[in-house]
């Protein structure tokens, strides 16, 4: 498949293989093949990596062997009107020293996050206008209000307040 014709006319944009790779953070030349399956709600993107020259992070070798193809799927708020979901097949290695096995490094998502990092920066944007609630946002984003909180929770640290040393209560 050539990836330089690839692409995607939604919502009156097209899109193309570099967009895409844009908004993932994926280098365009590690991208080996993309297709797109979509339906009335729902737009699905498998994307299959390229292998690349890795060592182990545990005992930093570089004798290792391919031992299969994991599925790792995120969800990207490429499309405000239908829930969007991205397929990558990543190579996952087994070391020929020390036997652990690991997943090519990535930087298109946070590390054990199935949100991408565009969606996590556009949910903490829609977040800071004041009349945005969470089940607003999870509205938007197609996803749970316990998820959007959980974004929230984990890169929003506010100050806390203090108390003062002495409290009256009448």
């Amino acid at each position: 498949m050539k990836l330089v014709k690839f692409s995607i006319v939604k919502e009156g944009y097209i899109i193309t293989i570099a967009t895409l790779a844009n908004f993932l953070s994926i280098n365009l030349k590690d991208i080996e093949t993309i297709k797109e399956v979509s339906n009335s709600n729902i737009c699905s993107i498998y994307i299959r990596l390229k292998r690349k020259d890795s060592i182990c992070p545990y005992c930093h070798n570089d004798h290792l062997e391919l031992k299969e193809w994991k599925k790792r799927t995120l969800k990207h708020a490429l499309f405000m009107s239908k829930t969007t979901f991205f397929y990558l097949l990543v190579p996952r290695y087994k070391c020929k020293s020390c036997g652990k096995t690991f997943l090519q490094s990535q930087d298109y998502s946070p590390k054990r996050s199935r949100l991408s990092h565009e969606t996590i920066y556009l949910i903490l944007k829609e977040l800071q206008k004041y009349n945005q609630t969470f089940i607003s946002v999870a509205k938007l984003f197609h996803l749970s209000s316990t998820t959007i909180q959980n974004v929230f929770d984990t890169y929003i640290n506010p100050p806390r307040g203090t108390f003062p040393l002495v409290m009256s209560i009448d």
